[in-house]
C-alpha cells in the first residue's frame, strides 16, 4: 500500500515541474517579465528621442543663432551626461565644436550662419536619432558708404612721396571700420596699399609714377569708391 503512496506522489511532482516549466519564456528560461505578460523587448523600450530647439526663425548671413537640443532616453528621462551630440547644416553653417556633450539631458550650441542666403535645414544627431528645425537666412543690407580720399598737396614732382588720407563713412556720416584698397591710374605706387579704416580713417603715403601729368588716386571700401586727383609736374 505505501508504494501505491509514493508513486502517486511522485506523479504528482513530475506534472507540477512540466507545468512550470511551461510557464517560463521560449527557451525554458524565466525572466521578470513573463511575470507580467510582457516580453523583454517590450520592456526595454525603442530609441531615443532627440528634441531640437532654434532660439529664431530667421538669422542674417554670417550672424549667429542659440540652438539647444535635450536627449532623452527610451524611459523619458535625460541621458547620462557626456552622451555625444553632432550638428550639421544644409547650407553651411557652422557650430564651433563638431561633436558636443550633453550634461543633464542637454546641449547647447551656437549657430553661425554661412554666406548663403535661402532656408536652412539643421540636424542634431544623438544615439543614432535625428531631429531638424529649419531657419531662414536672410542676406545682409549692404550699406550705402561714402568715401572721401584728400591728399596733402595738390602736386609733386616725379617719384616724389606724399601722404594720403581716405575717410569712410555710412549715409549719416558715422565712421565705417572695413578694408580700404588703393590703386593709382599712372601706376604711382602706396605704402600700404591696403588696411582697416580705423575709426574711419585709413592713411597711406604715394609716390608718384615717373609720368608727368594728372594723377588720379582711388580708394576703394565695399564697393564703394572715391577720387582725388594731383598734378606731377617736372
Amino acid at each position: 500500500m505505501k508504494w501505491k503512496i509514493f508513486l502517486v506522489i511522485g506523479v504528482g511532482v513530475v506534472l507540477l515541474s512540466v507545468v512550470l516549466i511551461g510557464c517560463s519564456g521560449s527557451n525554458g528560461e524565466q525572466r521578470a517579465s513573463d511575470w507580467v505578460g510582457l516580453t523583454g523587448d517590450q520592456i526595454k523600450g525603442s530609441s531615443a528621442n532627440v528634441m531640437l530647439f532654434v532660439s529664431g526663425k530667421s538669422v542674417k548671413t554670417g550672424q549667429s543663432l542659440p540652438v539647444a537640443v535635450l536627449v532623452l532616453d527610451q524611459h523619458g528621462t535625460s541621458v547620462i551626461d557626456g552622451t555625444k551630440v553632432q550638428f550639421f547644416s544644409q547650407l553651411g553653417g557652422k557650430f564651433g565644436d563638431a561633436e558636443l556633450s550633453a550634461t543633464s539631458g542637454w546641449c547647447q550650441a551656437n549657430y553661425a550662419a554661412g554666406t548663403t542666403p535661402g532656408t536652412d535645414v539643421i540636424t542634431a544627431l544623438a544615439l543614432g536619432v535625428t531631429a531638424t528645425a529649419t531657419v531662414w537666412v536672410v542676406p545682409q543690407a549692404v550699406p550705402v558708404l561714402k568715401v572721401r580720399v584728400t591728399t596733402a598737396v595738390d602736386q609733386v614732382r616725379p617719384s616724389e612721396t606724399s601722404p594720403v588720407a581716405v575717410f569712410v563713412a555710412d549715409e549719416g556720416g558715422a565712421a565705417v571700420k572695413t578694408t580700404v584698397r588703393m590703386h593709382s591710374a599712372n601706376g604711382g605706387a602706396f605704402n600700404p596699399a591696403e588696411g582697416e579704416s580705423t575709426d574711419g580713417f585709413f592713411t597711406t603715403m604715394f609716390t608718384a609714377s615717373s609720368t608727368v601729368g594728372v594723377e588720379t588716386i582711388t580708394a576703394m571700401a565695399m564697393g564703394t569708391t572715391g577720387s582725388t586727383t594731383l598734378s606731377v609736374y617736372p
